[in-house]
């Protein structure tokens, strides 16, 4: 068993669970996806195969994560939960009477 850095992770390969449970299979790249496959691959001292499996991994944790939709809903339920912080404590909405001449509310006057 090997470990690889890669980015920040640490990432430990083959195990050998994992090494009975790969299949072959063919996928066509084009020569720049190659080369960045190739270049990633020497860098790491790891098989182009490695990281297009963790590039796949990524992809669809990502992929499978929450939907556009979701992530507005959830925005939208936030709305107004936060108090102010220290940095805009004192910088309060102005209110409609107020001259918006100078520029938005958290512009400095100065």
């Amino acid at each position: 068993m090997r470990s690889v850095t890669m980015g920040a992770q640490v990432v430990t390969w083959p195990r050998e669970e994992q090494m009975e449970n790969l299949i072959r299979t063919h996928i066509q790249v084009t020569s720049s996806q190659r080369r960045a496959l190739k270049d990633l691959a020497a860098r790491d001292d790891v098989s182009m195969a490695f990281i297009a499996r963790r590039a796949i991994d990524f992809y669809v944790r990502v992929a499978g994560g929450p939907q556009a939709a979701e992530l507005r809903a959830r925005a939208a339920a936030a709305i107004g939960t936060l108090g102010p912080t220290t940095e805009t404590a004192g910088n309060e909405r102005p209110s409609s009477d107020d001259d918006f001449s100078q520029g938005p509310y958290w512009w400095s006057a100065s």
